[in-house]
């Protein structure tokens, strides 16, 4: 019981400023993100889309190629990172020889 009280003692500080700082900002940008938002009018001026703004998007050619070339970038990448990675690691030692 008493390393219960220690675990939540230290982790609540943690998980307060990461859910201000990050789960808060996450759910009112989605807010703000089904409506028609202009930062310049008032709040109660801005109209309701739902999921227009999405289906908009996905709707849009040059976000499916921006898309695509963004994962392909990423999986591209990845893969060359971690293969590069394991192969270098199997040479650790000569490469601590020679430095």
């Amino acid at each position: 019981m008493k390393n219960n009280r220690f675990a939540t003692t230290v982790l609540t500080p943690a998980l307060g400023l990461l859910t201000l700082f990050i789960v808060v900002p996450i759910i009112g940008s989605f807010v703000i993100s089904l409506f028609d938002y202009n930062a310049l009018r008032q709040i109660n001026d801005n109209i309701f889309l739902g999921f227009d703004n999405y289906i908009r998007l996905f709707k849009d050619p040059v976000f499916k190629k921006s898309l695509t070339n963004t994962l392909v970038f990423v999986f591209v990448t990845v893969t060359i990172n971690i293969s590069l990675t394991l192969i270098l690691s199997q040479f650790i030692s000569l490469f601590q020889t020679l430095f």
